[in-house]
């Protein structure tokens, strides 16, 4: 049956926010609160976590129902919007950091303190975000995003 604009609306902003850029976020913030040593950094972490957690499943209760409602066309018109998604938030990851930043002028344990994800690690993180925490999640609902178009975001 035919979708009124208002269905394709949320059906994009539940894939857009809560599939991806959600179970992104909250991915990252976990590394970053398993990372930090100080108390006060561990408990904003830890409310950021949950808060995005909820949001993440809110996506996720959303496609169980709706995946079996959707089309072949329906998850391919997905499968592109996801790939667009990835690509923009790809930008998060790729831009080259600033060697100015304060972040190159502090020590190991104050980057500890706050949660910053050492460079090193950083990738390794974003790279489990993005195929255990999005790729694979969409994939069981049937919306297939190809590993020759994700992996040349994640180099």
């Amino acid at each position: 049956h035919m979708k009124s604009r208002e269905q394709f609306r949320a059906i994009d902003r539940a894939l857009r926010v809560s599939a991806i850029a959600e179970a992104f976020s909250g991915r990252m913030a976990v590394g970053a609160m398993r990372s930090t040593t100080h108390p006060l950094t561990r408990a904003v972490y830890e409310r950021i976590v949950a808060d995005e957690s909820l949001h993440h499943r809110l996506g996720a209760l959303y496609f169980e129902w709706a995946s079996e409602q959707m089309s072949d066309a329906e998850r391919a018109r997905l499968s592109k919007i996801a790939l667009t998604t990835l690509q923009s938030l790809s930008i998060t990851w790729r831009t080259p950091r600033d060697a100015k930043s304060a972040r190159h002028h502090t020590t190991r344990e104050h980057i500890h303190e706050i949660g910053w994800v050492e460079s090193h690690l950083f990738m390794d993180q974003v790279r489990s975000a993005v195929r255990d925490g999005i790729v694979a999640p969409l994939a069981d609902y049937g919306i297939e995003l190809r590993k020759e178009d994700v992996d040349p975001l994640l180099t």
